[in-house]
């Protein structure tokens, strides 16, 4: 006999929360869970071969008959922890979810059909010529927590391109803080190359525009995967016709290249001055304590 309702809070650890819930489902007629989203969004882009949608497919992703999204500052406001966007899932035996609406943002499907024949070239051990260094993960949202304000991060590179391993004489791992982990070779473990100086500096710029801020937040977890990041190298450029990074790219530009209009526009704009506004809070708070 099948208890009539389950609630739960499960444990968030890799694929943990998905495995209690798939034990709950077998015993509850209806059930409501509080858990990640990103499990659910991954293979709407089709970039993963496998996947947890697909491994718990028949014991979760069928049953799920309706999601609520809690975004980032209300995981902050209610839970008081730093964590992605989570989710609170309605599972029953019929299911009947239908997962295209986690999709229907335009501008993503825009950016994930450029992306399907546009991927960087990300180096391994290399120093030669003009390098930005990308770090293991790279991008990501704090909610802000103890001293720390709210930040929001596109790729989380520095304002540096090294030429042959070096920045003003010094190398590339004396601009991080080091640790027991921290490589201090010659080579660069990950780099992206590029032809000159200055457009290592326009991509930089490109990164930190709001446009590619709101993209790279949503194609984004914490880990770095060349599929999914914006790369601009191989197309011409919308208003200057030159080929990749030799001209800056603007907000402007990305708008008239992915042909996003003045709605999506506008969600972008509202998206980066919500997070403003949350962050000049933050300041304001912990100035009065």
């Amino acid at each position: 006999m099948k208890i009539d309702v389950i609630l739960i809070n499960p444990p968030y650890a890799r694929s943990l929360h998905l495995k209690f819930l798939e034990k709950v489902i077998e015993i509850g007629n209806k059930v409501v869970s509080i858990q990640p989203i990103r499990w659910l969004e991954d293979p709407l882009s089709n970039y993963k071969k496998s996947s947890n949608y697909k491994k718990f497919e028949d014991s979760i992703s069928k049953h799920i008959n309706d999601i609520e999204i809690i975004n980032v500052e209300q995981v902050k406001k209610y839970f008081n922890i730093q964590l992605d966007k989570l989710a609170i899932y309605f599972c029953n035996e019929n299911g009947g979810y239908d997962y295209k609406s986690l999709s229907e943002n335009n501008i993503i499907k825009n950016v994930l059909n450029f992306l399907k024949n546009n991927h960087v070239n990300l180096e391994y051990n290399k120093k030669d010529g003009f390098r930005i260094r990308i770090p293991g993960f790279i991008c990501g949202i704090g909610a802000g927590s103890g001293d720390r304000a709210p930040s929001l991060d596109s790729i989380q590179i520095k304002n540096i391109v090294f030429k042959d391993g070096k920045y003003n004489g010094k190398w590339w791992y004396e601009y991080y803080v080091k640790n027991q982990h921290s490589k201090k070779t010659e080579e660069i473990p990950i780099s992206i190359k590029f032809d000159t100086e200055k457009e290592g500096y326009n991509f930089i710029k490109s990164i930190n525009t709001d446009f590619m801020i709101y993209v790279n937040r949503l194609l984004f977890d914490r880990s770095l995967d060349n599929k999914r990041m914006i790369w601009m190298g191989n197309v011409k450029h919308p208003r200057t016709g030159t080929k990749g990074y030799k001209d800056e790219w603007t907000n402007e530009d990305f708008y008239n290249f992915f042909k996003i209009d003045k709605d999506d526009q506008k969600t972008i704009e509202d998206f980066i001055k919500s997070f403003e506004n949350r962050r000049q809070q933050w300041y304001k708070d912990h100035r009065r304590s």
